[in-house]
């Protein structure tokens, strides 16, 4: 549990932080993508080192607690991890409901990524500001960068 919570701590404070980069610089680098990830990098490290202390008298699952974990797992496996593949040149997907929202999402990660000015306008309502929350299109945005 501890270390699926210092990989949230790791996103969301590589977010915040490329927000505040973003606002700074007036648009996503390289370089500022670099920083990000290293301040979470440091942000999961120190909380794995902090926390080692504060759940090792965590009870672990017994029996039937196991099953749910398992079955937890392979849900979110089924779910998650076959929603898009890459073949050559082509982005497939396996459920079809998910093409109008995956290009919606690759649209942001690549304007984030290609320096879109903070905050950056809509790619839906012409001359709006963006209201997505899009706090998981940054992340990826950030990985593409580098």
């Amino acid at each position: 549990m501890n270390f699926a919570a210092s990989i949230l701590y790791a996103m969301s404070s590589s977010v915040l932080l490329a927000i505040v980069l973003g606002f700074l610089r007036g648009g996503l680098t390289p370089g500022s993508a670099v920083a990000s990830l290293l301040a979470g990098m440091a942000v999961a490290i120190f909380s794995l080192w902090k926390g080692r202390k504060s759940f090792a008298a965590a009870r672990r699952p017994h029996g039937w607690e196991w099953f749910a974990v398992g079955m937890f797992a392979w849900f979110s496996v089924r779910a998650f991890l076959w929603l898009v593949t890459i073949e050559g040149d082509e982005i497939k997907t396996v459920v079809w409901n998910n093409c109008g929202d995956l290009s919606l999402h690759l649209g942001f990660i690549r304007y984030l990524a290609n320096g879109a000015p903070f905050w950056p306008d809509s790619q839906i309502l012409a001359g709006g500001k963006l209201t997505y929350s899009i706090g998981a299109d940054l992340f990826n945005s950030l990985l593409a960068l580098i």
